[in-house]
């Protein structure tokens, strides 16, 4: 008690000195803690990210092999596709192939929000009529295309399309348009192929259609509307485009993202003719694409938490230890008194936290304010640079925003940490400046 009653006094007799390290000191606290509250946001918004992308390796045609002529081969076989299925973490192999697709007898939805696609300039010429077409995708299962794999749709009736049931999948939406159910029939045209398939089953689907001066691609918009995405198998899509199912490439869909990398060292060793097949991490390729901007968050106020942490510590030893050298007085006296020098090097400190503890309270709301500045800025930066085209072909919106994230009682005791690190090296010049002093020399005047 009677040594915070001592600083106190000091402090209270020292205005200008205790005023200015408090304004310091509340500077220095509110960009650490701004720091850290922006480090902390990005680092939350990272996860969405990886969770809305999946975890997949691609095996396709070698870049050397694709090149060559006559290789059209079928080797993207069923046993290809089995051996990847037995890498560990494997959650399921799939093979996809997507296309325009034509109504004959229903059209596609409409719905959307923003300007009239067909009264933009647009951003990709487009053959007439185009705005009238549908995306057919086949998978082998569709329970693992992208909508589904990721909870962004889900069946509400009947059941998806296989081989062994061929059949379409139709979003509500569409569905309440046409007048449509389960055992409808749906004609189709492609490629100058017409094929009639039923509605086995009916999705719901959480992704929105916005169309914007910013993602226009043309009058072939609305193909790419999530709810006019309709699934069928791989094979009928294959047939009814003209492909051959086989050359199409195989997905590998891993349980997490931690796991992508051992996968593909698995398969890497597998015994697979690799003047053929290339392997993608697909993961990676979609994360930078999605989560640059976070990632780019992340370093940057890692970096300028750890300089500005550095920074206040070398400015507060300076600026307290020349504080202390041109101040001895009151010291000198208390040293003269008879009090020991660790008295008057405690008495620094905790005169220290006192200008602290303030500085502390008011960069809480400081902080956030500038958090939030930062990230407002952020986000307004990479509005849109997920890719458009993407958003549309697969009905999901990329995830790239962070939002600001209150701290935590971790994040609030690192930083109490960090604090009080700081407040001790803060006072090693000082206490170095104590332990020098001659009280006689000072109370003679020698030193005042």
């Amino acid at each position: 008690m009677l040594l915070m009653k001592n600083a106190f006094l000091e402090l209270s007799r020292k205005k200008t000195k205790t005023f200015l390290l408090c304004f310091v000191f509340t500077v220095i606290f509110t960009g650490e803690l701004g720091a850290l509250t922006v480090l902390d946001s990005a680092r939350a918004a990272r996860e969405p990210v990886l969770a809305g992308i999946g975890a997949t390796v691609t095996l396709e045609w070698a870049p050397e092999y694709a090149e060559k002529e006559g290789t059209e081969d079928a080797v993207f076989t069923e046993e290809v596709a089995a051996k990847l299925a037995s890498a560990g973490h494997v959650v399921g192999v799939n093979q996809r192939c997507s296309d325009y697709a034509l109504p004959v007898d229903f059209k596609n939805c409409r719905r959307y929000e923003g300007e009239d696609p067909c009264a933009q300039e647009p951003g990709n010429l487009a053959d007439e009529g185009m705005e009238d077409w549908v995306v057919l995708e086949g998978d082998d299962r569709i329970d693992l295309a992208d909508a589904f794999r990721l909870g962004r749709a889900e069946v509400v009736s009947g059941e998806y399309p296989s081989s062994g049931r061929a059949g379409v999948l139709i979003s509500r939406q569409l569905a309440e348009d046409n007048g449509l159910d389960i055992g409808s029939s749906m004609n189709f045209s492609a490629h100058g192929k017409e094929a009639e398939l039923t509605v086995a089953g009916i999705y719901e689907t959480k992704a929105s259609f916005i169309v914007t001066e910013d993602n226009i691609v043309g009058p072939g918009v609305f193909a790419f509307s999530p709810f006019n995405r309709i699934y069928t198998d791989a094979g009928t899509a294959a047939e009814l485009f003209g492909m051959e199912k086989a050359e199409q490439p195989i997905d590998v869909y891993v349980d997490t993202p931690g796991h992508v990398q051992a996968v593909g060292e698995e398969i890497r060793g597998m015994d697979l003719d690799w003047s053929v097949y290339s392997l993608v991490n697909t993961t990676t390729v979609a994360y930078s694409d999605q989560a640059g901007a976070i990632e780019a968050v992340i370093y940057t106020s890692g970096i300028f938490f750890a300089a500005m942490s550095a920074f206040s510590a070398i400015a507060l030893f300076l600026v307290m230890g020349i504080w202390a050298a041109r101040f001895p007085y009151e010291d000198g006296i208390c040293l003269a008194l008879g009090a020991s020098r660790w008295f008057a090097v405690a008495k620094l400190f905790v005169s220290s936290l006192f200008i602290a503890l303030p500085s502390l309270v008011l960069a809480l709301p400081a902080s956030r304010w500038l958090a939030a500045g930062i990230l407002e800025a952020k986000n307004a930066e990479t509005a849109g640079m997920s890719g458009e085209y993407a958003t549309f072909a697969t009905g999901l919106e990329p995830v790239a925003e962070v939002a600001l994230k209150n701290p935590d009682a971790g994040l609030l005791a690192g930083f109490a940490f960090v604090v009080l690190a700081v407040v001790l090296v803060s006072c090693l010049a000082p206490a170095g400046a104590v332990c020098r002093l001659k009280p006689r020399e000072i109370l003679s005047g020698r030193c005042a």
